[in-house]
């Protein structure tokens, strides 16, 4: 069965939609930011410190040769002095093993019971107010053919047998919304931690997988590794100056140039 779709639908209900399933999201974005700002900022501010010293070490020892050497003694002792250098002091350890250890952490668990119960609260109020105010609606139509497999998926809330496959009833186009909304946040909001699928994902697959929905995703570098192995790297340099007879070296090539340009400049000379 064929329909005509009206545009006032479009107008007053598909478009709508859209906007105020994104508007959430934003909405939900910056109210979770501010929740979790403080966590967040200390330990991107702790990784950022581990980063920097990493690549200050490793430019020391690149470059000593051409620091006076007690420069270069303060700057080692600064990093691997035993018990108070910088390297044996604790850092954020984003290894596997110390993010098992994290989950299993009660108040770890409790912050992201609430994160997902946030989550979950916004998604059913959403899907409250489409229900109440735009069930009933057909708002598209796929523009290829689809089985009779995707009638139940495209068309919730629409009980009409005859009516094609293709087109999508608001309730669908709700879920819909909600699964490709991710693309969206992150081309506007950048590397976004919105999740409006975790809700729905949630208790899903075999092993757990559903309840790894809400968890922080893949562990960082284990700085504890990269700080022993720079350590380690960083001790077995021994000092020599890089500069040592630098005038002479200068001076020579300085000469060198001079006696070329005055054998140029005679050969010239002769010719003439």
């Amino acid at each position: 069965m064929e329909i005509l779709l009206d545009t006032r639908i479009r107008d007053w209900v598909l478009l709508p939609m859209v906007f105020v399933v994104f508007m959430t999201g934003i909405l939900r974005h910056f109210l979770f930011a501010m929740f979790d700002s403080e966590e967040k900022k200390d330990k991107e501010e702790s990784e950022i410190q581990a980063n920097f010293a990493l690549a200050r070490s490793k430019t020391l020892r690149e470059n000593f040769m051409y620091l006076p050497e007690r420069a270069f003694k303060v700057r080692k002792s600064y990093f691997s002095r035993p018990q108070t250098g910088f390297y044996e002091k604790s850092m954020p350890d984003n290894s596997t093993a110390n993010m098992m250890n994290a989950m299993q952490d009660p108040s770890m668990m409790m912050g992201m019971m609430k994160k997902n119960l946030r989550t979950g609260i916004s998604s059913m109020l959403l899907y409250g107010w489409v229900d109440s105010f735009c069930s009933g609606f057909i708002l598209a139509k796929i523009p290829f053919s689809l089985t009779q497999k995707f009638k139940g998926m495209l068309q919730r809330g629409v009980v009409l047998s005859g009516l094609d496959v293709s087109y999508v009833s608001s309730l669908s186009w709700y879920f819909l919304l909600m699964f490709g909304m991710q693309g969206l946040y992150r081309f506007f909001l950048g590397d976004s931690d919105i999740d409006d699928t975790a809700i729905f994902t949630m208790g899903m697959g075999k092993g757990g997988a559903g309840a790894a929905a809400g968890m922080p995703g893949q562990p960082g570098p284990d700085f504890g590794k990269l700080f022993t192995s720079e350590k380690e790297s960083l001790s077995i340099v021994h000092y020599f100056e890089g500069l040592q007879k630098v005038e002479s070296h200068f001076i020579d090539k300085r000469y060198n140039q001079l006696m070329s340009e005055m054998s140029k400049s005679a050969s010239e000379k002769k010719r003439q």
